[in-house]
C-alpha cells in the first residue's frame, strides 16, 4: 500500500532498524574524565555551527589518511587534527575517519589482540570492534580524548535492532553513544551514523496484503528477529543530533544526559512512538495520542500524521500493516494477511494523513509509516505505532478497496493538472440517494474517467452511480465527478487520467480516490457527533450560495461562489459543486445569447463548440439550435470578413500610396471608416483618410474590422454608407483596386444581411 506520485506503489526504504553496540566490551573507559564541564546542552543549534556542504574538505582529508597512521594513537590524532584550529573541525575529522573504516571487512593479519587500552593501537582496536568486543562509541571517545576534545561515553537503552514497538521489556536494549563538548555538550551516535540494517527476519510479524501471501509460511515464523544484512552508511543526522529528537529513541542511564526539560522516566520513554530520524528531519507530527501502543475501541483504531505545512514541497506517505502471529492459525486466514483492513486518507487542506485500521482478530498489530517529499524515488521509514486489540470487530469487515495511491488529493492529482478540490479530505460521509459533485479546477489537457468499487453490488449498476465530465468555463476548465449512491454502505471512488505529455504514453493512470460511506461521520475510526454549529458568517455564505444557485443572475452566483471559496468553507451535500455547475450553465447560455445578438461568426463558433462539449448540452439544445441557424446565415458575411482580415500590409500600403486616388477608391475607403464610426465630414480630404488607414496597434484598420459589431449600425450610418457605395459595382471598384474591392464586398455583405434579418423579424 502506498500513496503519492506513483506509477505503482512508491518503493519504501529497505532500512528497518539501527544496529546496537555489543552488550559487553573487552575494555572499558570512564564515562567522563575529571574536570569535565557540567552537563548542559549547547545553546546554539547544529545548523548554526556546522554545514556539511562547507566542510567537505575535512571528510576528504580524513578519508585519505594513510594506513601507517593506524600504528599509533599519536600518529592518527596528529594526522586528523593538527591542521585544524577549532574543536568542531577536529571532532568532524575524527568522526569522518571513523565513518569510512570498514571494520568488519578489513584485514587484521599479524594484528595481535591488545591486552589493554594502553597497549592498543587504532588498528588493534578496530580488530576488537570487528570481533564485537568493542564499540564505536568507545573508540570515538578514545581518539577525541587523545586529541584534547572532551568526550563522554553515555550508557543507556535504545530502540534499535531487537526492539518491537509497544514492547515493555527493555532489559535487552543496552546501547551506548557519545557527547562531545563543542560550545556546550552535543550528541553523536557513531554506530548509527555509519551502519544500518537493511534486511532482517521479521520474527512473528506477518506482513499485510502488499506481500506475496503464497510465500509466507506461518509455521516457519520464529519467535525472535534476527539480523541478515548490515549496510555501511554515512548518516549526517546522528552528528550533533538534537536532544529532543534523540530522546525518543535513546534513553541514558544518567538522567542528566537527557538534556531535555522535564526529564522523562523509563515508563514514559517506553510508551513514546518510535520516531525515526526522517520524521524529525522533515518536520512530521503525530496528532492525537502520542503513544507507542494504541488501544482499539470496538476493533477499530486510528492514527493521524501531519506533514509539514509547506507551500513549496508536496509530501507523500505510504505504509505497511503487520499482525503479530502468536498463536494457532486463526479461523479467518484472510485476517492475518490484512487485505483491505487499513485505510489511508489524506486531507489536503489540513496537511494530514489519516490511517484507520480495523482489527478482525484479537492480538497486536503494527503500522509502519514511510514518508517524504513527493520528488523522492524512495520513501524513508519515519515511524512505527503498535495497536493492541483485546476485542476485535464483531464481524469480519474489510474496506471495499485500499488503492496504492490512498484516498484524497495527492501529488499525482496535481501532476495531472487537478487543483482546488471541492473536497480536500479523502473520506466523505454522504447520504444515499442524493447527488454530490466533487470538482477540481483543471489546467492541463487530459481525459478522465471514474469507477465505483463496492461489495455485494453489481458492477454494471454501480457504473450508473458516477459520471465524470470536463466542463470548459470562460476562465478555466472544471473536472466534475457526479456521485449518486443508490444503496447504503461504503464504497471506493477511483478517478483515472490519461495524457501522453504527462505519462509519456497513452495509458490510464489512477490520479485521485475517495472513500465514500453512508455511515455516520467518524474520526480515527470512532463515530463523532455531527458538528452542526456554524458561525453567522458561514450560515450567511451558505444561504447566499443556495439563493444564488436557485436564481438566474450570473454575477450574483459568481460573487457567492467567490466568497464561499475565499472563506474556505467545506462542501455539504454537494452545495458548492451544484453552484459551480449552475454558474457554468449560465455562462454557456450567456455566451450563446451574446453571440446570437451580436451575430459574430467567430463568437458563434466558439460558443456552440463549448456548449455542445459540456454536460449541459441537452439543457441548451434550443439555444444551440438558434445559434447554428444564425451561424448558417452568416456564412457569406464571414467569408468576406475573412478576406479582409487576410489582406497583407502591402495591400493596405498600396491603397494609401495614391496621391490622387480614383473616386471609387476614395469613396470605398471613406465608407469603410464611416461604417467603423468615423465622421464623414473629416474624411472629405484624402489625406485624412490615409492617416486613419495607416494607424497601427489598437487603432489599426484590420483590428477595427475584426472587433466591429454590425448590430451597432444605426439607420443613419447604413444610409450614409449605402449612398457612398451606390454609384459603384464590385467590377468597377475592382478595376481601380483589388484591395478596395475587398472592403466593398465586406460592406455590401453586411448591409445585405442586415436588411434580410430585418425582413425576417418583420415577418415574425
Amino acid at each position: 500500500m502506498g500513496s503519492g506520485n506513483s506509477r505503482a506503489a512508491r518503493p519504501r526504504s529497505s532500512v528497518r532498524f539501527m544496529p546496537r553496540e555489543p552488550l559487553q566490551e573487552r575494555f572499558t573507559i570512564p564515562e567522563v574524565e575529571e574536570g569535565y564541564p557540567p552537563i548542559k546542552h549547547a545553546t546554539t543549534p547544529k545548523k548554526d555551527i556546522y554545514d556539511p556542504k562547507t566542510n567537505r574538505d575535512i571528510y576528504f582529508h580524513a578519508r585519505n589518511a594513510p594506513r601507517s597512521v593506524e600504528d599509533s594513537w599519536e600518529s592518527l590524532v596528529g594526522y586528523l587534527t593538527s591542521i585544524y584550529r577549532t574543536d568542531m573541525m577536529k571532532v568532524r575529522s575524527i568522526f569522518s575517519w571513523l565513518g569510512v573504516q570498514e571494520m568488519e571487512t578489513d584485514s587484521y593479519l599479524f594484528v595481535s589482540n591488545p591486552s589493554s587500552v594502553e597497549d592498543s593501537t587504532p588498528r588493534g582496536y578496530k580488530k576488537v570492534i570487528a570481533n564485537r568486543e568493542g564499540s564505536y562509541a568507545t573508540m570515538f571517545a578514545l581518539i577525541c580524548r587523545k586529541a584534547g576534545i572532551k568526550c563522554a561515553v553515555i550508557n543507556g537503552i535504545s530502540k534499535g535492532f531487537g526492539y518491537g514497538v509497544g514492547e515493555t521489556d527493555v532489559t535487552q536494549l543496552r546501547d551506548r553513544w557519545n557527547a562531545v563538548y563543542v560550545d556546550g555538550w552535543r550528541f553523536i551516535h557513531p554506530l548509527w551514523a555509519f551502519k544500518n540494517i537493511i534486511s532482517y527476519k521479521r520474527g512473528r510479524w506477518v506482513p499485510g496484503a502488499q506481500a506475496d501471501r503464497n510465500k509466507v509460511v506461518l509455521e516457519d515464523i520464529t519467535d525472535e528477529d534476527s539480523a541478515q544484512t548490515v549496510d555501511h552508511d554515512f548518516n549526517e543526522y546522528y552528528f550533533f543530533v538534537e536532544p529532543e529528537e534523540l530522546i525518543s529513541v535513546c534513553l541514558p542511564d544518567d538522567a542528566r544526559w537527557q538534556m531535555v526539560t522535564p526529564n522523562i522516566n523509563t515508563e514514559t520513554w517506553i510508551h513514546l512512538p518510535l520516531l525515526m530520524k526522517r520524521f524529525h528531519m522533515e518536520g512530521f507530527k503525530i496528532s492525537g495520542e502520542f503513544k507507542s501502543s494504541l488501544k482499539t475501541k470496538d476493533g477499530v483504531c486510528g492514527l493521524v500524521v501531519r506533514s509539514p505545512k509547506s507551500d513549496d514541497i508536496e509530501y507523500q506517505l505510504a505504509h505497511d500493516f503487520f499482525f503479530n502471529y502468536t498463536g494457532d492459525r486463526p479461523i479467518f486466514e484472510e485476517a492475518i494477511f490484512l487485505r483491505n483492513f487499513l485505510l489511508m486518507a489524506r486531507d489536503a487542506k489540513e496537511k494530514k494523513w489519516i490511517f484507520e485500521a480495523r482489527m478482525p482478530i484479537a492480538g497486536t498489530y503494527r503500522i509502519t509509516v514511510y514518508g517524504g517529499p513527493s520528488t523522492q524515488t524512495t520513501l524513508p521509514w519515519i515511524c512505527d505505532v503498535a495497536i493492541v486489540c483485546d476485542e476485535p470487530m464483531n464481524k469480519l469487515k474489510p474496506y471495499p478497496d485500499t488503492p496504492p495511491l490512498g484516498f484524497g488529493p495527492v501529488s499525482m492529482t496535481e501532476m495531472y493538472g487537478l487543483s482546488n478540490p471541492s473536497h480536500p479530505n479523502g473520506m466523505l460521509f454522504i447520504k444515499p440517494r442524493q447527488t454530490y459533485h466533487i470538482t477540481f479546477k483543471l489546467n492541463k489537457t487530459i481525459k478522465t474517467k471514474a469507477k465505483m468499487i463496492g461489495k455485494h453490488v453489481d458492477k454494471d449498476e454501480m457504473e450508473k452511480w458516477v459520471k465524470c465530465t470536463i466542463n470548459n468555463q470562460s476562465s478555466h476548465s472544471i473536472v466534475d465527478i457526479m456521485v449518486h449512491l443508490q444503496r447504503e454502505g461504503e464504497y471506493s471512488l477511483r478517478v483515472y487520467g490519461k495524457a501522453r505529455e504527462i505519462s509519456g504514453r497513452k495509458k490510464w493512470e489512477n490520479i485521485v480516490n475517495y472513500y465514500l460511506s453512508t455511515d455516520p461521520p467518524r474520526e480515527n475510526g470512532l463515530i463523532v457527533k455531527d458538528k452542526a454549529y456554524k458561525t453567522a458568517t458561514e450560515i450567511n455564505a451558505r444561504k447566499a450560495l443556495e439563493e444564488a444557485r436557485k436564481g438566474k443572475d450570473l454575477y450574483e452566483l459568481k460573487t457567492a461562489i467567490s466568497q464561499f471559496e475565499q472563506k474556505g468553507f467545506k462542501e455539504e451535500a454537494g452545495d458548492f459543486g451544484k453552484a459551480s455547475l449552475k454558474m457554468e450553465y449560465l455562462e454557456l447560455a450567456k455566451g450563446l445569447k451574446d453571440a446570437i445578438n451580436r451575430r459574430n461568426y467567430e463568437l458563434l463558433v466558439k460558443s456552440i463548440e463549448k456548449a455542445e462539449s459540456s454536460c449541459h448540452s441537452e439543457r441548451l439544445t434550443n439555444l444551440i439550435a438558434n445559434a447554428q441557424e444564425v451561424l448558417q446565415g452568416l456564412a457569406p458575411w464571414n467569408k468576406f470578413l475573412h478576406d479582409v482580415l487576410e489582406m497583407r500590409q502591402s495591400t493596405i500600403s498600396e491603397l494609401t500610396s495614391y496621391l490622387t486616388p480614383s473616386s471609387a477608391v476614395h469613396d470605398v475607403l471613406t465608407a469603410t471608416l464611416v461604417m467603423l464610426g468615423n465622421n464623414s465630414e473629416d474624411l472629405k480630404k484624402w489625406d485624412n483618410v490615409k492617416i486613419r488607414f495607416k494607424r497601427t496597434g489598437s487603432e489599426s484598420i484590420l483590428r477595427r474590422v475584426r472587433e466591429f459589431d454590425p448590430t451597432t449600425l444605426t439607420e443613419e450610418i447604413k444610409a450614409e454608407v449605402s449612398g457612398l457605395l451606390a454609384p459603384y459595382t464590385e467590377e468597377t471598384v475592382l478595376t481601380s483596386s483589388a484591395g478596395a474591392a475587398t472592403f466593398y464586398k465586406w460592406m455590401a455583405s453586411i448591409l445585405g444581411i442586415t436588411s434580410m434579418v430585418e425582413q425576417e423579424v418583420a415577418t415574425d
